[in-house]
C-alpha cells in the first residue's frame, strides 16, 4: 500500500515537474504520512528526490500560520517566511540502489492505469495523464 501511494505521488510530481518545466532537487514535506520514516524513505526513493521532513507536524496550520505572516505585513514574501518560520527535523535522501526497481514498478503501475481505461475504470481525459 506504501508503495502503490508512493507511485501515485510520482504520478502527480511527474506531471507538475513537466508542466512547470523544472524539477526541484528537494521539496519539504510534512503532514500525517511523513511521521512514518519507512514512509518517507519510500517515497524519496520513488519520487527520486530528497524530502526535507518538517520538524513541525500540522503542516496545515503551519502554512495558514505563513499566509498569515505575509499578509499581516511581518514578512515581505513566502519565500522570505518559510526558512524564518519552520525547521527541518530530518533529510530522506533517495537511494540509488532502489531507482532501477522503483522505475519498473512505475511502468507496471501506469500500464496498470492505462489498461484500466478501456472498462472505464479510469477517465481517458484525466489531466493527470
Amino acid at each position: 500500500m506504501l508503495e502503490g501511494v508512493a507511485l501515485s505521488a510520482r504520478q502527480l510530481f511527474s506531471s507538475l515537474t513537466d508542466a512547470a518545466g523544472f524539477r526541484p532537487d528537494w521539496l519539504l514535506y510534512g503532514g500525517g504520512g511523513a511521521r512514518s520514516d519507512l514512509w518517507s524513505q519510500i517515497r524519496a526513493d520513488c519520487l527520486g528526490v530528497a524530502l526535507h521532513r518538517f520538524s513541525y507536524n500540522d503542516v496545515g496550520c503551519l502554512g495558514a500560520g505563513i499566509m498569515a505572516a505575509v499578509g499581516v505585513g511581518a514578512f515581505s514574501t513566502i519565500a522570505e517566511a518559510v526558512p524564518a518560520m519552520t525547521s527541518v527535523q530530518t533529510i530522506f535522501e533517495p537511494d540509488p540502489k532502489r531507482a532501477r526497481r522503483y522505475d519498473r514498478m512505475f511502468e507496471a503501475y501506469v500500464k496498470a492505469i492505462d489498461a484500466l481505461k478501456p472498462i472505464g475504470i479510469i477517465e481517458t481525459d484525466d489531466p493527470i495523464r
